[in-house]
């Protein structure tokens, strides 16, 4: 039997549990292979696969039929979903459940702060608004919903941000200034805002990087130095 005719057995025989689907491809392979290393050696083959809470353990024999590797394959569905639920009733999960709903809950809290603390950032000067702008895009991935979006993108364009700022790659790599590159930042943050995306936190940090290496060639060392980290 190929891995292919395995495959085309197992599929449609039963519905997957949720949290084993993305081992579905793994677990044919792992049969077909210690299935053609039993019949290989006429012995049985027993093989480790990954469950919720441990490992389970599956032992084909040589004279295994292909309704006895689905028998396998259910075995192995089966004990995963008794792990699962096990797990999920367990008071270690409960007690994860709730670190990470404190988690997500400290992030916003510390987001909305970020939001709060923009119109002094603005006031301070570029190095402590490309440092927000980089905190922003980071902060606001993490949190996956930025229901003051408004509030951000209005306060950039009062201050003068634009989607119009946004450097050509030539510019961007050669040219540019420092203030060019907060400009280049700020613009497409706006451009990303006003098309209701999420501001992508690479792009910001690779732009906040280069702003930073264009003020540590214009200033003294010590004063780049400690600008490179300005605290929000």
């Amino acid at each position: 039997m190929t891995q292919d005719n395995l495959k085309e057995t197992f599929d449609n025989q039963r519905e997957i549990p949720e949290g084993a689907a993305r081992l579905g491809d793994s677990l044919h392979l792992s049969l077909h292979d210690a299935m053609t290393k039993s019949r290989d050696t006429n012995q049985d083959v027993t093989i480790e696969l990954t469950g919720v809470t441990s490992g389970i353990s599956l032992t084909v024999t040589p004279e295994f039929t292909r309704s006895q590797m689905q028998s396998l394959r259910n075995q192995y569905f089966d004990e995963y979903e008794h792990q699962e639920k096990e797990y999920y009733n367990s008071p270690e999960y409960a007690a994860l459940y709730k670190k990470r709903d404190e988690e997500d809950q400290n992030r916003v809290i510390e987001f909305n702060t970020m939001v709060d603390d923009l119109p002094q950032v603005l006031a301070r000067g570029d190095d402590a608004i490309m440092t927000w702008l980089d905190a922003y895009a980071t902060k606001s991935e993490i949190v996956k919903c930025d229901p003051r979006h408004d509030e951000v993108l209005k306060q950039l364009k009062q201050y003068g941000f634009s989607a119009n700022d946004v450097l050509s790659e030539n510019r961007f790599r050669e040219e540019a200034s420092a203030h060019d590159y907060l400009k280049h930042t700020g613009g497409d943050v706006v451009s990303q805002l006003e098309k209701g995306e999420y501001v992508n936190p690479y792009a910001i940090g690779n732009c906040k990087v280069m702003y930073f290496k264009k003020v540590a060639s214009t200033r003294s060392t010590n004063d780049a130095l400690t600008n490179f980290d300005v605290e929000l």
